[in-house]
């Protein structure tokens, strides 16, 4: 799933009270560029793993440690790390249920 994608998905479900929609979707852009290339392969490869042989509150909390730890991480000095969270939340969403999750763990890999 390429960064577009993501932020596009992002943005349609999130609405900043008193900012544009372009703003608004610059400021996701940014989000997303800092935070998507970061995301570790094995984070990914824990995710696609764990949806197989765990259940679906073990995996919604492995994902909430991982959007946490990001959200503290993420080199975003100009973005609360509570807005942090919302767009590394949504990554997370947006690749977890992506039917693509396999292909981008394939070409990260690479």
């Amino acid at each position: 799933m390429d960064k577009a994608t993501v932020v596009d998905a992002i943005c349609s479900g999130l609405k900043i009270p008193g900012i544009g929609e372009s703003i608004e979707h610059a400021a996701v852009t940014r989000c997303v560029a800092s935070v998507y290339d970061h995301i570790p392969v094995f984070v990914w490869q824990i995710v696609v793993s764990a949806s197989d042989g765990i259940q679906e509150e073990e995996i919604d909390a492995l994902l909430e440690s991982i959007s946490r730890t990001l959200a503290a991480r993420a080199n975003m000095p100009w973005v609360p790390v509570s807005i942090r969270k919302q767009v590394i939340d949504q990554i997370l969403a947006t690749l977890r249920s992506s039917l693509q999750i396999d292909a981008y763990l394939e070409a990260l890999a690479k």
